[in-house]
């Protein structure tokens, strides 16, 4: 009797143990069970808000956690979507699914971190136990000027926001799994994280350290751990609330914190060139993120920065970590001080670079990390982006020989996939196009991808290649079945006339304005972005899907500039101005960036006009 009586007892007891959440997966069975055991502090101190309309919003399966409702004036006035428009007093973690189009304003983080205000926002959410997820939509992802993608377009990696990869629905499964971690805390451990203001840094090092791509603690110092934009594929939702559930007090990662004491200098006009109003290189400084964008001409950018306002919740002492997590090692130099409360950063400009994600990305991330002894802290970053308008080359001692403020598209439009139909028309096009076949008779072919890739480069490298084929060109690209191709081939040619690149003659033919012996890397470059041109839109059209126009820049980073910039040095390596080619015309500019007019000098007005950047000299030239 004694035995039947324990017996109901404990499943009396069972029944009537909370659960916490509906999910009957291993995390909704772990949430559960550990509710029961009284391990998990649950969700009644937690809230979600969703932010657009619901398009994408978190079903009812979390017991007790807070939902924002928002009034009907709230509704009426749009203010329940797009970015939180104030903070949540309680611990809050939402999403909102709505995206401009990459070439508008893009995803909403994007146009967050255009602003020194939006950092702020950022900044501020963090320290509040705030964290929203946004889907990149269309932001990241392969590709460039919507051929495939645009590449990155993220000027700032910022762990006060969490954008994933893919379009609306993306976003969920990290709200399920950052709501199910936070719920997963010991009791003690939720309030202490709460009331410290230090939820969201450490849900940040929580989700950072237990990635599918985090096998080793060396794994969480580099770039795959940090990325720009989350890929749910990489999450191992069970791995994260278990790390969540077995945090105790004593093992609180501490929270980084940056500064910046010394901000990169740059002199509008002569080191850079934009509208009157974009007067420096910083676009945020917040603890959590500090952000700059590389505009200048300078070899290089130094930076110092400190670590030195961060902190532990549990009052240990620190120690620090500064780490390249994206870039060019060659590149970049940090040198921490003896502490490691501060480094000195010196960043080179940087070309396009393949982030650790396979995509293309002109920004350089330099994570700090706090460490109390015990735990790592989820990082400050420092960004540094590079415009990708730009294109710079140099000369034989390493000096800038030129700017080219538009940058041609480097995609040579390949399928990504081995099974796309387009490959089946390459054979199809050398056997029947001759000037093709010519480019492939001393390629060791493994694969029809590899054919391609050395018959594009053989033809593209070529600098006389059009100049020699011309004649058999012109009339193919009028025939071609990209109805564009023509305009788009006449396009490029007169680019490169006004540049100074290329000569048309009299009677319509091109040659090119340098001997072979004296062309420079941008001479070669130039030539290279025609013949990509010559390739997707006349001679492999069936397999090649590129877009021919310059790569795109956000306009709120960079306005378009239809020049090129030719430096120029005296006997000892001093810089003594440039020259300046644009639509057919030549500008001499002195190293003060006044424009030299036979014998007097001019300052230079910089102003929009539509999309594009133009130039004059001011009204008043000073002799």
């Amino acid at each position: 009797m004694l035995r039947l009586l324990t017996i109901l007892l404990l499943a009396s007891a069972l029944l009537h143990a909370e659960t916490i959440t509906t999910r009957d997966d291993a995390v909704g069975r772990s949430l559960n069970q550990w509710a029961t055991d009284e391990t998990a502090a649950g969700f009644s101190a937690l809230q979600y808000e969703n932010r657009d309309g619901g398009h994408s919003p978190l079903p009812a399966i979390y017991k007790r956690l807070h939902r924002v409702t928002h009034t009907s004036e709230e509704i009426k006035e749009g203010m329940d979507k797009g970015f939180p428009n104030q903070l949540r007093k309680l611990p809050t973690i939402g999403n909102c699914s709505m995206s401009g189009t990459p070439d508008t304003i893009g995803c909403l983080p994007r146009t967050m971190f255009m602003h020194p205000l939006g950092h702020e926002i950022l900044s501020a959410q963090y320290a509040a136990n705030n964290l929203f997820i946004f889907p990149e939509h269309l932001d990241h992802d392969p590709g460039a000027n919507g051929v495939g993608g645009w590449g990155d377009l993220f000027p700032v990696n910022h762990p006060g926001v969490l954008i994933t990869q893919g379009s609306s629905g993306s976003d969920m499964p990290y709200v399920k799994a950052l709501l199910a971690a936070a719920a997963a805390l010991r009791p003690e451990v939720q309030e202490f994280l709460i009331r410290k203001g230090v939820l969201m840094p450490a849900l940040q090092a929580l989700l950072r350290q237990n990635s599918t791509l985090v096998e080793t603690e060396a794994d969480y110092f580099t770039g795959k751990a940090h990325p720009v934009v989350f890929d749910p594929a990489t999450l191992d939702e069970l791995k994260l609330v278990t790390a969540a559930q077995v945090m105790s007090l004593l093992s609180v990662p501490p929270v980084a914190r940056l500064r910046l004491l010394t901000p990169p200098v740059a002199r509008p006009g002569i080191d850079f060139f934009e509208v009157p109003q974009i007067t420096q290189q910083v676009l945020g400084s917040q603890p959590a993120c500090v952000a700059c964008v590389y505009r200048t001409s300078a070899d290089f950018q130094d930076v110092r920065l400190s670590a030195e306002g961060s902190s532990d919740p549990g009052a240990k002492p620190l120690n620090y970590k500064w780490v390249l997590l994206q870039g060019d090692p060659e590149r970049v130099q940090i040198t921490p001080n003896e502490e490691g409360t501060q480094a000195s950063v010196r960043i080179r400009w940087h070309p396009a670079q393949q982030a650790a994600s396979g995509i293309r990305s002109h920004r350089v991330d330099i994570g700090l990390f706090a460490s109390n002894g015990l735990k790592w802290s989820a990082p400050a970053l420092f960004c540094m982006a590079m415009l990708p308008n730009e294109q710079r080359f140099f000369d034989e001692q390493g000096r800038l020989a030129e700017i080219y403020y538009e940058a041609g598209n480097p995609e040579l439009g390949l399928p990504r996939s081995d099974d796309d139909p387009r490959w089946e028309t390459f054979p199809k096009a050398l056997k029947s196009q001759p000037l093709l076949a010519l480019a492939l008779e001393q390629a060791v072919v493994a694969s029809p991808r590899a054919g391609a890739e050395q018959t594009i480069n053989r033809i593209a490298d070529q600098p006389d290649y059009f100049i020699k084929h011309q004649a058999r060109l012109l009339p193919l690209a009028a025939k071609s079945p990209k109805t564009t191709a023509l305009t788009d081939l006449r396009a490029e040619l007169k680019r490169l006339t006004d540049l100074g690149v290329l000569v048309e003659s009299a009677d319509g033919d091109f040659s090119i304005a340098h001997s072979p012996e004296t062309l420079t890397a941008a001479d070669r470059y130039h030539l290279r972005q025609l013949h990509l041109t010559v390739l997707s839109q006349v001679l492999l059209p069936g397999l090649l899907e590129r877009s021919p126009a310059p790569l795109f820049v956000d306009p709120r980073l960079s306005m378009a500039k239809a020049w090129r910039d030719v430096y120029h040095y005296d006997a000892d390596g001093k810089r003594t101005g440039w020259t300046r080619h644009s639509q057919g015309r030549t500008w001499r500019f002195n190293a003060a960036g006044q424009l030299l007019l036979e014998d007097k000098t001019a300052p230079v007005l910089y102003q929009a006009e539509g999309t594009r950047l133009v130039f004059q000299p001011q009204a008043e030239p000073a002799k």
